[in-house]
């Protein structure tokens, strides 16, 4: 309630510099508010489709950049490395480090299914990069769409495997652009390991 009453009243005064009032406020006196998240993490999801199908390649991590600008460092970003994490933590003393990990699993496995949400609105037809804002809380809030491969798709490539093998998103790009389908399904995605991509400015 407090901070309603604070928004209306930033509101208000925004509608009297405009000359009108909060009654006479419509569509085309409208205000933008946007979000101050402090410190926000980046993650990023790697999705593809064919126009049916959509699948995703897990996230990642790049919120380590230049004044929020250019990215330096891109970390993969899956749910079992954070279950590995977890598992390797399992004593009474890091309790608090626990509940992080599982609430930033959480979030993950989120933006991972919101982000397949949205390539099967579309009806995806390649690679696309579906990039999101968390955050101190493990909140997501959805920043853009790349429809297109990014040169950090290498970090994802690092960690994914497709009934056990290596896969390569560019050529399976290629491939479905030239009318393929995808071979394979959300299940058959496995992952495994780490990578990481570091870039020199």
């Amino acid at each position: 309630p407090e901070v309603e009453q604070s928004i209306r009243d930033a509101l208000t005064r925004v509608w009297s510099e405009m000359g009108v009032s909060p009654r006479e406020a419509d569509a085309h006196k409208g205000v933008l508010l946007e979000l101050n998240l402090p410190r926000p993490l980046h993650w990023e999801v790697q999705i593809f489709g064919d126009g049916e199908r959509v699948v995703h390649f897990a996230a990642r991590d790049c919120s380590l950049q230049n004044q929020g600008y250019q990215k330096f460092i891109e970390m993969a970003l899956h749910p079992q490395a954070i279950a590995r994490e977890i598992a390797q933590l399992e004593t009474p003393a890091t309790t608090a480090r626990i509940a992080s990990l599982r609430r930033r699993q959480a979030t993950l496995e989120r933006i991972c299914a919101d982000a397949l949400r949205l390539g099967t609105a579309v009806h995806l037809r390649g690679a696309a990069t579906v990039e999101f804002l968390i955050d101190q809380q493990g909140e997501p809030y959805f920043l853009e769409v790349n429809p297109r491969i990014q040169v950090e798709h290498g970090v994802t490539e690092g960690i994914v495997c497709v009934r056990g093998h290596a896969i390569s998103l560019v050529e399976l790009q290629q491939r479905v652009a030239a009318g393929e389908t995808l071979p394979f399904q959300q299940e058959d995605i496995t992952f495994v390991g780490d990578a990481i991509e570091v870039r020199l400015n």
